[in-house]
């Protein structure tokens, strides 16, 4: 069953070649595949507004969130 395709490091891969554990069930293969849509989403803002990935990676939304 083909859960999800990514194009990461140059080459197309499917979710399932690195989450193939019997102790991934579908809820943690669907939150881990939000994961994937958000972070593509993030990258294609920070593309879009040319803002350094790294700054969006390190960037607080609260003053003392890493208090």
């Amino acid at each position: 069953m083909l859960i999800y395709t990514s194009y990461y490091a140059g080459y197309w891969s499917n979710i399932n070649d690195y989450f193939n554990v019997p102790s991934f069930n579908p809820v943690s293969i669907h939150v881990l595949n939000n994961l994937i849509a958000i972070l593509e989403k993030s990258a294609t803002y920070a593309e879009t507004k040319k803002i350094e990935p790294s700054v969006l990676l390190n960037s607080r939304l609260y003053p003392d969130m890493y208090f």
